[in-house]
C-alpha cells in the first residue's frame, strides 16, 4: 500500500508582523509538497499548533490523487475523522479518475480545543453570496458574528499584494462605518496553487475544504462556521466544491460548519442586498479586473448582476457599478454577450420576479432578449434537432397529408 506522510513544521514569524503556519505533505515515493497559512501576528494563538485539522483538511485531496494511507504527524478530532469517511466516500465517486480511497492514520486522537463562548466565523469575498450570509446568518442561526475571514490566495491571486489590500481597506472602513462588532481578518495561503500543482479544479472540487481549513485555524474563537453557499438545489451540478451535502462533513467537536441558506436563489439574495445601499457600495462580482475595487460593468458577472439589481429595486445597481451610465446601456451590452448557462438561468428568474410584479416592460424586454439569447447555452446536438422539429412542425402544419397513419 502507499504511503503519504504530512507533517506539521514549526511557526515562523515574518518581519512583516505576520506568522507562517505550514506543512509539508510527503507523497509515496515522490517529492514533498508544502502548504501555509499567513495570519497577522496579533491573531494568532498557540492553539493553531496544537492540532492539525487546517492542516489536513488543506492536502487532502492531494492526497487523494495518490491514495493508500496517509499518516498524519499531528493531533485530529476524532469528529472530524468520523466525517471524512463519507466526505471521501462521496469524492472518489464523483471523480473515480481524479480522486482514490485513503485511510487516515493519526498520531493522536483528540477534541480540538473549544471556543469560551458561542461565536461565528463567516468567509467573506464582498461577493452577493457572502454579503447576504453576513446580513442573515446570525439571525439564521441564533450564534453572534464575530468574524469574517477575507481570504487572500482565493479569488484575488495571491501576487497581488497591493489588490489584496485594497480591498481589505476598503471592507475595514465598511464595517467601521456600520459600527459593527465583526471583526474582518486577513488570511493568506496558497491553497490554490497547490490544488492547480496537482490538477484539482478549483470551483468543481477544492475550494470547499480549503474554506473549512481556514476557518479551522481560528476553531479556537469560533463555535459555528458559515459557508455561504453558492448556488441552489435545483441548479446545483455535481461535483462542485462547495456543497449542503459536503460542507459539514467538514466539521470538528469543536468547531461546526452549516453551508448557509441554499434554498435562496441569487437573485433572491440581491433582493436582500438592495435594502442595504452600503453593502450594495461594495458589492463585488467582478473578477476581470482584479487590480480595481470597482466593477467593470462590463462583464458577464456584471451585467446579470445589474440586471437583477435593477429589477429589485430601480437604480439600486448605481453604487455597484458607478462606471455605467444607464440601464439602457446595459441592455445594449448584454445582447452584444454570449450568455453561459448560470447567467441564463439567472436573467430567467429576473424575467419572472418582473411578471409577478407588474413590471411588464420590463419583462418584455427580458423575454426578447433571453427568447433571442437561449440558443446561446444549446448544445449543437440539441440546436440541430431543435431545428429539425421546428421544419417537421411546419411542413405537417402546411402538408397535413404528410402525417403518417397508424
Amino acid at each position: 500500500m502507499k504511503v503519504s506522510h504530512l507533517v506539521t513544521l514549526p511557526k515562523k514569524e515574518s518581519t512583516d508582523g505576520s506568522v507562517r503556519i505550514s506543512s509539508q505533505l510527503h507523497l509515496s515515493g515522490k517529492n514533498s509538497h508544502d502548504f501555509f497559512f499567513q495570519i497577522p501576528s496579533e491573531i494568532y494563538d498557540h492553539s493553531m499548533e496544537s492540532h492539525a485539522n487546517h492542516h489536513l483538511l488543506a492536502m487532502l485531496m492531494p492526497a487523494m490523487r495518490v491514495g493508500g494511507k496517509l499518516k498524519v504527524e499531528g493531533v485530529i478530532d476524532p469528529w472530524l475523522l468520523k466525517n471524512l469517511d463519507q466526505f471521501i466516500h462521496y469524492w472518489t465517486r464523483w471523480c473515480p479518475d481524479r480522486l482514490k480511497m485513503i485511510e487516515i492514520e493519526a498520531e493522536e486522537i483528540r477534541p480540538a480545543p473549544r471556543a469560551p463562548e458561542p461565536a461565528m466565523i463567516s468567509c467573506f469575498s464582498g461577493g452577493a453570496d457572502s454579503l447576504y450570509s453576513y446580513l442573515r446568518a446570525e439571525e439564521d442561526y441564533g450564534i453572534p458574528m464575530k468574524t469574517l475571514m477575507f481570504l487572500h490566495g482565493f479569488d484575488i491571486d495571491i501576487h497581488r499584494h497591493a489588490s489584496y489590500q485594497k480591498f481589505a481597506e476598503q471592507y475595514r472602513a465598511w464595517l467601521s462605518a456600520r459600527a459593527s462588532k465583526v471583526e474582518l481578518i486577513s488570511l493568506v495561503t496558497n491553497a490554490r496553487e497547490v490544488s492547480e500543482k496537482f490538477q484539482l479544479k478549483w470551483g468543481k472540487m477544492a475550494h470547499g475544504i480549503h474554506l473549512a481549513a481556514c476557518m479551522h485555524l481560528l476553531t479556537h474563537q469560533h463555535t459555528l462556521g458559515c459557508i455561504p453557499s453558492s448556488d441552489t438545489p435545483s441548479t446545483l451540478i455535481y461535483p462542485w466544491g462547495s456543497t449542503p451535502v459536503t460542507d459539514p462533513l467538514l466539521s470538528t467537536s469543536a468547531l461546526s460548519l452549516r453551508h448557509h441558506d441554499c434554498m435562496v436563489s441569487r437573485f433572491g439574495k440581491l433582493l436582500e442586498l438592495v435594502k442595504h445601499p452600503d453593502c450594495c457600495r461594495v458589492l463585488r462580482v467582478c473578477h476581470q479586473h482584479q487590480t480595481h475595487t470597482q466593477n467593470c460593468g462590463g462583464c458577464g458577472k456584471c451585467l446579470r448582476s445589474l440586471v437583477a439589481m435593477h429589477v429589485a429595486a430601480e437604480d439600486s445597481w448605481r453604487e455597484a457599478f458607478p462606471s455605467v451610465e444607464s440601464f439602457e446601456e446595459v441592455m445594449r451590452k448584454i445582447k452584444n454577450t454570449r450568455l453561459d448557462r448560470w447567467m441564463f438561468e439567472q436573467l430567467d428568474d429576473v424575467r419572472n420576479y418582473a411578471w409577478r410584479n407588474r413590471e411588464s416592460s420590463l419583462a418584455r424586454q427580458l423575454d426578447a432578449m433571453i427568447e433571442e439569447k437561449h440558443w446561446d447555452i444549446m448544445a449543437p446536438s440539441t440546436l440541430w434537432r431543435r431545428l429539425f422539429y421546428d421544419v417537421k412542425v411546419r411542413l405537417y402544419a402546411r402538408f397535413p397529408w404528410l402525417i403518417k397513419k397508424s
